[in-house]
């Protein structure tokens, strides 16, 4: 699947690695990996079409539930790394949206596809978001 970006570039979420300028703040991506593996579980085949910890199955792709954690992890990160070159234009968001977006998935965030309406994409533009110092962001 092809995302097309604010920025005219479009990006595709496959199994494929992700090469970017902008890479997210080191502690922060590590405590969001680390959050979801906690929260989110190592996925087994009662949860089909997820694998790992909340990989969903892409078409192509030929996963095991025989993987190890390491193996989930790596799958984990290279997930939250796509979903992190959909939302750098929104600067400092791009951290909350990359993992909102593994939760609920980033048609809801993207307005793509056939997901209802997001709201976080119609109030949640880069140019509209202010901080208060280690609060949530809130828009204007």
């Amino acid at each position: 699947m092809m995302v097309l970006l604010p920025s005219g570039l479009t990006v595709g979420l496959s199994a494929q690695p992700v090469k970017m300028r902008q890479k997210p703040d080191p502690a922060k991506f590590e405590l969001a990996v680390s959050l979801i593996k906690k929260f989110e579980g190592l996925h087994g085949r009662d949860n089909f079409p997820y694998y790992g910890f909340g990989h969903r199955l892409l078409p192509g792709e030929n996963l095991s539930y025989d993987m190890t954690e390491a193996e989930a992890e790596a799958l984990l990160r290279r997930d939250l790394m796509k979903r992190y070159a959909l939302f750098r234009s929104y600067g400092k968001d791009a951290l909350l949206l990359m993992v909102l977006s593994y939760n609920v998935g980033h048609p809801h965030c993207l307005d793509t596809g056939n997901a209802p309406k997001a709201a976080c994409s119609e109030s949640w533009k880069p140019e509209t978001v202010i901080y208060t110092g280690n609060t949530f962001p809130i828009a204007t």
